[in-house]
């Protein structure tokens, strides 16, 4: 959880920056953009490995990371097959049973405190 509270500090002050220096003095309104989307991406990528080595820290693949985005991506399929079959009205819960399912699974796979020791993707660094 520290690097959510770390990251979600540097987003505050980076922020601040945009809106007071960037764009309030500067008028860099496509440099402050830009410096958006480049933060958006270091976050995507920063939060996969911080669950992927979450995931490994309770003995668990990494794949429980990308199981609530796959059954959403297989949830939305099964909405435009039921779409086409004029079957949403009636069912609508179908397509959103399994992703509901698979994130509450990884939250409680994430809140799981790690294994002591060590396990078959390491040993626990926190166990010196």
């Amino acid at each position: 959880w520290w690097f959510q509270l770390t990251w979600f500090i540097a987003m505050v002050i980076v922020t601040i920056f945009q809106i007071l220096v960037l764009e309030g003095i500067f008028s860099l309104y496509k440099f402050s953009d830009h410096l958006d989307k480049a933060l958006s991406y270091i976050a995507f990528f920063a939060s996969m490995s911080v669950g992927i080595r979450r995931m490994h820290d309770t003995n668990r693949s990494g794949i429980w990371l990308f199981m609530p985005l796959i059954t959403w991506i297989i949830g939305f399929g099964f909405y435009l097959v039921m779409m086409y079959n004029d079957d949403i009205v009636r069912n609508p819960w179908k397509t959103l049973i399994l992703p509901v399912i698979f994130s509450i699974v990884f939250l409680v796979f994430a809140i799981l405190p790690g294994d002591e020791n060590e396990n078959r993707f390491g040993i626990n660094p926190l166990s010196k």
